[in-house]
């Protein structure tokens, strides 16, 4: 008989920045709910039944959580981020083991990963709140809907630059040989495809291959080419593969 080596799970693999992420907010909504004597978790159930909380509406206490959020930011993407971290959190800790113990009301508590899920349900959790934070949180906090950083690429000129400062200058900029030689090698990278850079600085050897070839222009003489593959970030992890799109 074949043995399984782990049980089997209905969750979908989280990157180790989402489950930090999560950690983070749902800390901060902890302190937020024992400010307001509330209990965190009796809200979520809250919000999918549409109870009230200790005789407040749990919408309001989820709003009144995002709003301070506000404080250390102007984008309402960035609370678009912390509202999305928040729900996955509530899933994991709250809705899952609730879907678990009550089977028969799934679609009650099964809030899916996706805004609108045909499979979750259609309550104030879903589909007010993202509204919510696009329609009506930017005039009352006075949030801008547009990205708050603009991109800007290198010129050849101010990858040059960089590059002589990162060595005529380097008693300035004190490190180790190699540390020096792979910063030099990945901004080559960066300017050469205009990659992320977490696409090129967690580069696997594996993934970088030289070979010798003849110089097309003196037969005679070799030269040294790296055939380097990169691969695409921000990817789900663990899934099977039926492209090559994410190299």
């Amino acid at each position: 008989m074949i043995k399984a080596q782990e049980p089997l799970t209905d969750e979908s693999a989280v990157a180790d920045k989402t489950l930090y992420n999560r950690e983070q907010v749902w800390s901060k909504w902890v302190c937020s709910c024992n400010f307001m004597k509330v209990d965190p978790e009796d809200v979520w159930v809250a919000l999918v039944e549409e109870k009230p909380v200790e005789g407040h509406p749990a919408s309001q206490l989820l709003t009144q959580f995002l709003r301070k959020l506000v404080q250390n930011s102007n984008s309402a993407n960035t609370i678009r981020g912390a509202w999305k971290a928040l729900r996955g959190a509530a899933k994991i800790k709250v809705l899952d083991p609730l879907v678990k113990q009550f089977p028969e009301r799934r679609y009650k508590y099964a809030v899916g990963g996706k805004e609108g899920d045909r499979l979750s349900t259609p309550t104030w959790v879903i589909t007010k709140v993202p509204q919510w934070i696009s329609d009506t949180l930017p005039e009352l906090e006075g949030l801008t809907r547009e990205q708050t950083f603009t991109k800007k690429e290198m010129t050849p000129e101010d990858v040059m630059l960089l590059l002589r400062t990162l060595w005529s200058r380097a008693i300035d900029i004190p490190c180790r040989p190699t540390d020096r030689a792979g910063f030099h090698s990945a901004v080559l990278m960066l300017s050469v495809g205009g990659f992320r850079p977490g696409t090129t600085l967690k580069m696997p050897y594996r993934d970088v291959k030289f070979v010798l070839v003849r110089d097309p222009k003196d037969r005679s003489k070799v030269k040294l080419v790296a055939n380097i593959t990169i691969h695409q970030n921000k990817q789900r992890a663990k899934v099977i593969r039926e492209n090559q799109k994410h190299m």
